[in-house]
């Protein structure tokens, strides 16, 4: 991986903050009547998440594998069930 890469994607995890718990559920909810913007602000609150997975997998972080993580993120999003009070 260039050194560019690897500075893009830590550039895109840092850009992103984690949801605080009240910031995730008020989206999941925004996202549950059909909001695109609100499951992007998901999707981009859990980048670090992805993008760390993606590092533990390979030693170098592959953008077919981040968009892989980012379809599963999407995935989780359309089957989570907030009522068994857990984070996404």
């Amino acid at each position: 991986m260039s050194a560019y890469e690897t500075s893009t994607l830590r550039a895109l995890a840092r850009a992103n903050a984690p949801l605080t718990l009240e910031n995730e559920r008020a989206l999941i909810a925004r996202a549950r009547t059909g909001e695109a913007r609100a499951r992007d602000e998901l999707v981009r609150g859990h980048m670090r998440l992805v993008i760390a997975t993606v590092r533990k997998l390979r030693r170098n972080a592959d953008e077919d594998l981040i968009a892989e993580g980012v379809l599963g993120l999407l995935e989780a999003l359309d089957r989570f069930d907030p009522s068994y009070d857990v984070r996404l």
